[in-house]
């Protein structure tokens, strides 16, 4: 007679989990590349050039995975309106854009199993502008009164001309008054005329300063004239 016994407990061998041999056992995920650091053009910088030296510190990858980067340049914040993408390999790429605008940049890594970091911070700057080239208005002409003329009126229009070459819109500052180095009495008058009150046996003095709307200014000679 033959007697067999079972364990009920059973033992730790039992829960052993053998992997068939065509199966590989799992393995860690892989991580994603840390985030870039922008570096140049710096944040709010005025470029004068608008071809620019992009560059950026890289990212690190956890498990040794070769890096690439995303470089977005964008109108806007949102960037819904891309000006230029591309990717690179390295950590700095030339990128020639449009002269006068305000631009917004950031990275992205990626690495080669296809994980990617989060994007860098927004960074923003500006490309300066075509250089205006600019003449000066002329000298204004002072017309009335004449110089040293003898005026018989309580009251005179002074009466200038001036033209500019490139046709500029001018305004006009008048200076007059009973000093040979007379005072600021109107700004910015678009007319080329301006009455003044006069009182007798005065001798006045007027000038006018002609300017443009980039900030071109002419002076005209200091005349004088007297009353009875």
């Amino acid at each position: 007679m033959i007697l067999l016994f079972f364990s009920c407990g059973g033992n730790k061998e039992d829960d052993i989990v053998i992997t068939p041999p065509n199966e590989k056992p799992d393995t860690t995920l892989n991580s994603a590349p840390s985030i870039p650091s922008l570096v140049y053009p710096s944040n709010e910088l005025l470029c004068i050039e608008n071809e620019l030296d992009f560059t950026w510190e890289g990212s690190t990858d956890p498990d040794g995975d070769s890096i690439s980067y995303k470089i977005q340049v964008a109108f806007d914040e949102q960037f819904s309106d891309i000006s230029t993408e591309r990717t690179s390999t390295t950590t700095e790429t030339t990128i020639t854009l449009d002269k006068g605008k305000t631009f917004y940049w950031r990275i992205l890594a990626t690495d080669d199993e296809n994980n990617s970091s989060i994007y860098t911070p927004t960074w923003t700057f500006y490309t300066e502008g075509d250089p205006i080239v600019n003449q000066l208005p002329f000298t204004p002409e002072l017309i009335i009164p004449k110089l040293n003329e003898v005026v018989s009126e309580t009251s005179t229009f002074l009466t200038w001309s001036t033209i500019d070459s490139n046709n500029d819109e001018l305004t006009y500052d008048v200076y007059f008054g009973l000093s040979k180095s007379p005072q600021l009495v109107l700004e910015n008058s678009v007319n080329t005329s301006y009455e003044v009150g006069l009182s007798k046996n005065r001798i006045y003095y007027w000038r006018i300063v002609a300017k443009d709307e980039y900030g071109g200014t002419s002076l005209s000679p200091i005349w004088n004239f007297s009353t009875e």
